[in-house]
């Protein structure tokens, strides 16, 4: 779900395109390919002016379809639109660790996301408002 806050939620929309005709995506933002849920997404709004981009999956058997990339992208522009709002003035994101980190490190800044240089957290990336309508269009 993506929210805006604690408890408040904004419901997505499909997905288009030809590449997607086989996933719908139901009111909590999980795609779903002939009835299970292969992807999901959702954003969070912190006091500190940045828009959390919480969470962001795909599937293991379905990745590579460029599913992860219209979730990034559909989050980035509704964190804009909150942006708007609220005056916020990042997008920001943790990048898992693990066997796949260099991929998803890859994935993240190939978005136009940059490390953070949080001692406390080295895999939280952040992407300032204007680039992210830069890299959108």
């Amino acid at each position: 779900m993506i929210g805006t806050g604690k408890g408040h939620g904004v419901h997505a929309e499909p997905v288009a395109g030809e590449a997607f005709a086989d996933v719908r995506i139901e009111p909590l933002n999980h795609p779903l390919l002939k009835g299970q849920t292969i992807a999901a997404a959702s954003v969070d709004t912190y006091a500190v002016r940045t828009i959390y981009l919480r969470a962001l999956a795909v599937r293991q058997d379905q990745q590579g379809r460029g599913l992860g990339t219209a979730l990034m992208i559909d989050a980035m522009r509704r964190g804009l639109a909150i942006a708007d709002r609220m005056g916020d003035a990042a997008i920001v994101r943790d990048v898992l660790t693990g066997a796949q980190a260099v991929r998803r490190w890859a994935f993240t800044t190939q978005l136009g996301f940059r490390p953070l240089g949080d001692p406390n957290n080295p895999n939280r990336a952040f992407l300032p408002v204007a680039d992210a309508r830069a890299t959108l269009g």
